[in-house]
């Protein structure tokens, strides 16, 4: 908790992510929000993760955190969803749908493969995520 928190810790990522998202005006904004957000964690996050991810794999109570953590990372993307479908500028997409593109693009080994293995650069990363986010989620302005 207090890695994926960074800077922000002691408090709970769900908290200053619940905030954040209040504070953002419109689908866009909580795009980049979202892509800022997994630029900013992922570095931290992604050697832990493998580390569970290892661990799941010969001991069953490693197993048993890491499905936890992933079902509560799941349920968190489901308010970021609930998020966007409150915005005016969203695309009508089903929460669960939402929130399994946000906790699958997010992912810590979508991050380890692409960055630590492929050489993206970390800009690229954020861009790439944006990119996604926005194309699944925010409607084009008319005109556009």
């Amino acid at each position: 908790d207090y890695t994926a928190a960074g800077p922000q810790a002691p408090t709970a990522v769900p908290d200053t992510l619940r905030a954040a998202t209040a504070a953002a005006p419109d689908a866009d904004r909580l795009v980049r929000l979202l892509s800022e957000w997994f630029a900013e964690l992922q570095p931290r996050l992604a050697p832990l993760m493998r580390t569970i991810q290892e661990g799941a794999a010969v001991a069953p109570e490693v197993d048993a955190l890491e499905k936890a953590r992933a079902e509560q990372r799941f349920l968190n993307y489901h308010e970021a969803a609930r998020a966007f479908a409150a915005r005016a500028d969203s695309k009508p997409m089903k929460t669960p749908e939402a929130a399994a593109l946000i906790w699958t693009v997010g992912h810590p080994s979508i991050y380890r493969f692409l960055v630590m293995d492929q050489g993206w650069t970390l800009p690229r990363y954020q861009h790439w995520i944006e990119s996604i986010l926005r194309a699944a989620l925010v409607e084009e302005p008319p005109g556009a």
